[in-house]
């Protein structure tokens, strides 16, 4: 895919020149039916010829050539709902997602099956990537407690797959 490194534009940049990887742009049209209808794309992943895309409220699975599989997972409260997703993590090494949402990571597999969630009680945004090692960072705002921890002096801790700090990155 093309990628555009907006952060590095600035004020004096007229114009991005795209011609040269023009003929590598494809367009997707996506299946439209009564239970893909996408309020706002929030994100979009592509993945093991799938197309994931994020409206924040709900998440949608599209083949490669734009066919709506399903949507993935449900609003609610339950271990593989969610009332929102704020991010989508790819491993790439252990071929499974995540989905991290308002009060938990949720884990599926390769297949989009649900393997386990484990919550984050806090009701500020963190943010969270995958390290290539297949563990996570994740920004903690202050006073984010992760199984009931209380972290008021780190602002970044790692975490594996399954939930379980590894270490916490001390304030300088």
């Amino acid at each position: 895919p093309l990628n555009i490194p907006l952060e590095n534009i600035t004020e004096k940049t007229a114009s991005i020149d795209v011609s040269t990887d023009a003929a590598r742009i494809e367009y997707i049209p996506l299946e439209l039916t009564e239970n893909s209808l996408i309020d706002r794309i929030n994100d979009v992943i592509l993945w093991n010829n799938y197309i994931l895309i994020s409206d924040f409220f709900r998440l949608y699975l599209y083949t490669n050539n734009g066919k709506f599989i399903r949507q993935i997972s449900q609003r609610g409260n339950g271990p593989s709902d969610y009332i929102y997703v704020t991010d989508i993590f790819i491993d790439p090494i252990k071929e499974s997602m995540y989905l991290l949402t308002n009060k938990k990571f949720i884990k599926f597999d390769k297949d989009f099956n649900f393997l386990q969630s484990y919550p984050i009680d806090t009701d500020e945004h963190i943010q969270a990537r995958i390290t290539p090692q297949g563990t996570m960072l994740i920004a903690l705002p202050d006073l984010v407690k992760l199984h009931s921890e209380t972290t008021p002096t780190y602002s970044l801790c790692e975490i594996d797959t399954l939930g379980n700090i590894l270490k916490y990155y001390e304030n300088t």
